[in-house]
């Protein structure tokens, strides 16, 4: 099934923000406009825009998600997001274990992981982030 494309139009609150570096992959192509842009240039972006060929894509599954394979965007996964979510309410790795019915080694591993992605070196650190995260 052909992909529908898009182009995401961002209006950043920092008229003098830059956005060259940390941007998902997946928003590389978003076209960026000042919060005070005239009127005629909304107008251009948007027609140029609607002007660009639109060919239609087929990407396997695989090739969407390769591009965030080197995305600066750090992302968990489902597993991970259990985890996050199972600490954020108070329960033990072993509490967590047996809700998931996976292995205490495994949550250990996940929390390790975890720690990795977003260079945590504390479990004050870790538990920071889990509170941050569980607030989303």
């Amino acid at each position: 099934m052909p992909r529908k494309q898009y182009t995401l139009f961002i209006f950043p609150d920092n008229e003098h923000a830059t956005v060259d570096e940390g941007l998902p992959n997946c928003l590389q192509h978003a076209v960026f406009m000042p919060p005070h842009a005239r009127v005629q240039r909304l107008k251009d972006e948007i027609a140029n825009a609607i002007e660009r060929p639109l060919l239609p894509r087929q990407d396997p599954p695989f090739n969407r998600l390769r591009r965030c394979i080197n995305c600066a965007c750090r992302s968990v996964s489902d597993a991970q997001t259990k985890v996050i979510y199972a600490f954020s309410i108070g329960l033990s790795p072993h509490e967590v274990a047996a809700a998931l019915n996976i292995s205490p080694k495994t949550i250990h591993s996940h929390k390790k992981n975890i720690m990795s992605k977003f260079n945590l070196n504390s479990r004050q650190q870790f538990n920071n982030l889990v509170q941050l995260l569980a607030k989303r």
